[in-house]
């Protein structure tokens, strides 16, 4: 949590919260809509026929937001991560890190890591 605090995309995160409620609220209303329309179809036909249309437009924006959102704050928490590893690893003590440590290891640390960002970070924020 203090990671993501230190890095400013705490934001984009709290900016997430309305628009899943709007997600949610579109999604709800669209089902109520077209049970209304089926009741009320002779007297508002082109009314309800509106909503229908612009219901699924209206949630589909909002979700091509929210994916476009999370995965441009992923990438920018992984390129952090991985500066900040390699700023550490770069800064680290020849005679204590270097010398005892394979650079297939060091490597190998590098990529488990930025790959796991990748791949599990987004998910976890949504879900």
């Amino acid at each position: 949590a203090s990671f993501f605090l230190s890095k400013g995309t705490f934001i984009v995160y709290i900016l997430l919260v309305p628009l899943f409620i709007a997600y949610s609220y579109l999604i709800v209303y669209n089902s109520i809509h077209i049970g209304e329309w089926v009741e009320n179809s002779e007297t508002q036909f082109w009314h309800y026929l509106v909503l229908v249309i612009l219901h699924p437009i209206g949630y589909t924006a909002v979700m091509i937001t929210i994916f476009l959102m999370i995965n441009f704050t992923t990438v920018r928490i992984s390129r952090i991560l991985h500066e900040s590893m390699l700023e550490k690893t770069c800064n680290a003590p020849i005679n204590l890190y270097f010398d005892k440590t394979p650079s297939g290891r060091i490597l190998n640390r590098f990529s488990k890591d930025i790959n796991k960002m990748d791949d599990n970070i987004g998910h976890k924020v949504t879900w």
